[in-house]
């Protein structure tokens, strides 16, 4: 109601009680969303969205960042708004940042299952600030992130050095105890949003195969959401790992479903057909490029790991037989 707008705005977006306001909003949408109005969503939204801005989501991949500005504004709400946190260590400061975006993502998961209609003017940012922080890792670095737009193909001495990497996160139980990383848990709610998305257009998934977002700081390259999707099966948290091929494979069924509805199309064996088809306006997926060679190579990096993932390896063969439904695939 308005005592809630009230509550939300301006000066109070720094109390003590933002993180309490986001979880509350989160647990409303979740039980009544399809009573919220177009002005709640519209109020909601950019709130959540201050919390969750791409530019903050780093990984140590990513080059000139300052690990003091990671935060942004969440930072300002822990640390500053006299109510006595700014003499917090940084672990307990961390680990509030960590729950706020969490509470936020959920947020996002639940407005777009709950109010999909309403939450459609601000859809695109909230897929732009879900990829950006799907791949949300300041703690380590991958050493081998390049964001082609469609999962680029590897050459054979990157295909080895990536599975030695999948080795040692099985070995490392995917994390490392020293540093106590849970970031992982901001990737993981950011992963459940996407997939929320690919719930909500599940009848037409054309834009998260077309439109293209920036999903990494300080770089001009832009991906799809497939794209991404498949360029992350390297993460190295088996229960982001197992979300996030989850997730594509989702995609990917939803997509071979729309397809034989006649919705969009998929890449036929002539090329001249499919011109006239993309000509016409018609949506054409092709799997045949790269994007059915990379789902395959990332698959078997994650069957042929040594120890672990047993999950993520089910995941993978699961990926594989919708795979071969498609056609292309």
């Amino acid at each position: 109601g308005e005592a809630g707008k009230r509550t939300m705005s301006g000066t109070d977006l720094r109390s003590a009680d933002t993180r309490s306001l986001i979880r509350t909003m989160c647990t409303v949408s979740g039980t009544v969303g399809h009573r919220l109005n177009q002005g709640h969503i519209d109020r909601i939204v950019p709130i959540f969205l201050r919390f969750c801005d791409p530019e903050d989501a780093v990984t140590g991949d990513d080059e000139e960042y300052d690990s003091d500005e990671v935060m942004g504004d969440a930072d300002d709400i822990f640390m500053g708004g006299g109510d006595g946190m700014a003499g917090m260590s940084e672990e307990a400061v961390a680990a509030m940042q960590i729950e706020l975006r969490e509470s936020c993502f959920a947020g996002f998961e639940s407005f777009v299952l709950r109010c999909p209609a309403l939450i459609q003017p601000h859809l695109d940012q909230i897929i732009h600030s879900s990829l950006a922080y799907m791949r949300f890792d300041p703690n380590y670095s991958y050493g081998d992130e390049d964001d082609d737009d469609e999962a680029v193909e590897e050459d054979d001495e990157e295909e080895e050095e990536y599975s030695e990497e999948e080795d040692e996160y099985s070995d490392d139980d995917d994390m490392s105890d020293e540093e106590d990383d849970e970031n992982w848990k901001v990737r993981r709610s950011a992963i459940r949003t996407l997939t929320s998305v690919v719930e909500a257009t599940k009848h037409d998934p054309s834009k998260l195969w077309i439109a293209e977002y920036a999903w990494r700081k300080n770089s001009d390259k832009k991906a799809t959401v497939a794209g991404a999707l498949v360029n992350r099966f390297k993460e190295r948290e088996e229960n982001c790992r197992v979300d996030i091929i989850e997730c594509f494979t989702r995609l990917l069924s939803y997509t071979v479903s729309a397809a034989s509805a006649g919705v969009l199309v998929l890449a036929s064996c002539s090329s001249m057909d499919d011109d006239a088809l993309a000509a016409s306006g018609t949506v054409v997926v092709d799997l045949r490029s790269n994007v059915s060679s990379a789902i395959v190579k990332a698959s078997e990096k994650q069957l042929s790991a040594k120890k672990g993932g047993e999950r993520s390896k089910s995941s993978a063969i699961a990926l594989l037989s919708t795979l071969c439904l498609a056609p292309g695939g």
